[in-house]
């Protein structure tokens, strides 16, 4: 019964997502943390909302904007300082406490 009561809850919500762009994943883990345990709640809500996101891209791939996708190695070099790109430090300190003698 329960099982029942997740799989309409996680149609519900993915309808709901994409009639309205937004709200359906908070409306299902909301309803996951009534039937399931709190551990697994946040991982079967990852595994539910990747499958959602995952068939509504395939069933729509002209509506998905690829331009946003970069490379997971351009990615992580785009979150260093520049300081590590430059090889130059700045000349103010990163620690806000005053100085100690």
């Amino acid at each position: 019964m329960n099982d029942t009561l997740l799989v309409f809850a996680a149609f519900l919500s993915s309808s709901l997502t994409a009639v309205l762009g937004l709200g359906g994943g908070m409306l299902l883990i909301s309803l996951m943390s009534v039937f399931l345990p709190p551990g697994a709640v946040v991982p079967v809500h990852g595994v539910v909302q990747l499958a959602s996101n995952a068939s509504r891209g395939a069933l729509a791939p002209r509506e998905v904007r690829r331009d946003g996708f970069r490379p997971p190695a351009a990615s992580a070099n785009s979150a260093r300082p520049n300081s590590w790109k430059t090889g130059k430090r700045s000349s103010r300190s990163a620690c806000s406490c005053p100085a100690t003698t």
